[in-house]
């Protein structure tokens, strides 16, 4: 079921991200209980750059319990899933979690995560050094004057 999920979320990356991925990770069922919290991260530079939480399921919810999206100009976007729906997101590149209590019973994903084929990791890949820091953004000297 594993290399199902990941070969169909590869799919679904792919497109997204325009360029061929190579699966890194894919695990899960994990189940939250009362009180789980995702302090905010980013997640690992060489494997995590292009991700999918998938969500299973939730049950004797209080209230919603957003993944939490924190971006480079310092806003925040709430992403509540209902069951069956998924997210993607670059886990490399923005701060992400869960940092509130859940309320609630449970709550069920899948996460699974890639990489472009020729990333090897910051300043370890040819067609990306010199225009990422050590984050994973655009270095502002590297942008166009249209992109700043």
């Amino acid at each position: 079921i594993q290399h199902l999920v990941s070969s169909e979320i590869q799919r679904v990356l792919e497109w997204w991200t325009s360029q061929p991925l190579e699966p890194t990770a894919t695990f899960g069922v994990r189940i939250y209980h009362r009180e789980s919290m995702l302090i905010n991260h980013v997640d690992r530079a060489d494997t995590h750059l292009a991700s999918a939480v998938i969500q299973l399921d939730q049950y004797g919810l209080d209230e919603g319990w957003p993944l939490e999206v924190l971006h480079e100009d310092g806003s925040c976007s709430e992403v509540f899933l209902q069951p069956g729906e998924l997210v993607l997101y670059e886990g490399a590149r923005f701060r992400h979690g869960r940092p509130m209590r859940f309320n609630g019973t449970g709550f069920a994903n899948i996460f699974s995560h890639y990489r472009p084929l020729d990333w090897n990791g910051p300043n370890n890949s040819p067609n990306y050094d010199g225009l990422l820091d050590e984050h994973g953004y655009r270095k502002k000297e590297t942008l166009q004057e249209d992109e700043l």
